[in-house]
């Protein structure tokens, strides 16, 4: 479902996006956040608001732990990531965001040390990052442990499930590379502004059809089959059916038989595939499920 808009310049924080969305947050949604949206003042929202998040966090933030004082004292980040073993995971509670906060985030933090191969392929992005000639200090000082942020109670999730769930924003970048791959939205020609404006909505007019009607499918499919289609087939299937939704938009009849017609051949040529014995979606989500009803009976 399409919920919001925002258009903004370029260069403007990803992160002020996150104002935007706030007062549509209800009990019980849970929000997945990634660097580029990381905002303790967010968090502190979204969990006012009943909601859960679960936040990547920035490289740069400090945390801090309550010792038997009161005091708050800093946690030595390079001191954790060296005694974890690799993929061994470490949970604290009720940790302490940044120091200079009036309203500090206090939560609970999941610490991931990554495989030799995770660390490589994190390597190989900071090394692009350098050569862009931007100084990732902060990163390379964690570049062997993830830290996640969440509010999600320990009943409902435990710390292994954390890094699995999150995983699932990845869905968010199948997505962008479904329409610069189907839809080639990130290639503009040198035009002017009036035919760009025009390209620019006919192109969101196809990708609003396209990814509606591709979702409504694989909702159906799932709920009647419980068959998980892939985005992309789903997507391209639905496309290469819209150029004659010109001819029949006013009829009624045909346009139901067209969406028939399509949400039979995602059936049949839209499976998922699943690739080195990785879980899909709707695994990672019933696992969680199954571990969250376990605890609770």
């Amino acid at each position: 479902t399409f919920l919001h808009l925002l258009v903004q310049e370029g260069i403007a924080s990803d992160s002020q996006y996150a104002k935007v969305i706030k007062d549509d947050i209800k009990p019980g949604d849970l929000c997945l956040r990634d660097l580029g949206y990381f905002s303790t003042e967010n968090l502190i929202d979204i969990d006012k608001q009943g909601g859960y998040f679960l936040s990547r966090m920035k490289n740069n933030m400090k945390l801090y732990q309550q010792n038997q004082d009161g005091k708050w004292e800093k946690i030595d980040l390079i001191m954790i990531s060296e005694k974890l073993k690799r993929g061994e995971v470490l949970e604290l509670d009720n940790i302490k965001v940044g120091r200079w906060v009036k309203n500090p985030l206090i939560t609970r933090v999941i610490f991931t040390k990554l495989t030799e191969e995770q660390e490589a392929k994190r390597q190989i992005h900071i090394d692009k990052k350098r050569r862009k000639g931007k100084k990732p200090l902060s990163a390379q000082k964690n570049i062997s442990i993830n830290i996640f942020l969440t509010n999600i109670p320990q009943n409902m999730v435990k710390k292994e499930d954390v890094f699995s769930i999150y995983s699932l924003r990845w869905q968010i970048e199948i997505l962008f590379k479904t329409w610069k791959s189907l839809f080639g939205i990130h290639e503009v020609k040198n035009i002017k502004k009036e035919r760009f404006e025009c390209h620019l909505y006919g192109t969101l007019i196809q990708l609003l059809l396209c990814s509606t009607l591709a979702f409504q499918c694989r909702r159906m499919l799932y709920m009647k089959h419980q068959m998980e289609t892939s985005e992309y087939k789903s997507i391209s299937i639905v496309k290469e059916f819209l150029p004659l939704f010109k001819e029949i938009i006013f009829n009624r009849g045909i346009i139901i038989k067209m969406c028939k017609l399509i949400y039979h051949s995602i059936k049949l040529n839209g499976k998922k595939c699943r690739r080195q014995q990785n879980s899909t979606v709707f695994d990672i989500l019933e696992t969680a499920y199954k571990n969250y009803i376990a605890k609770a009976s």
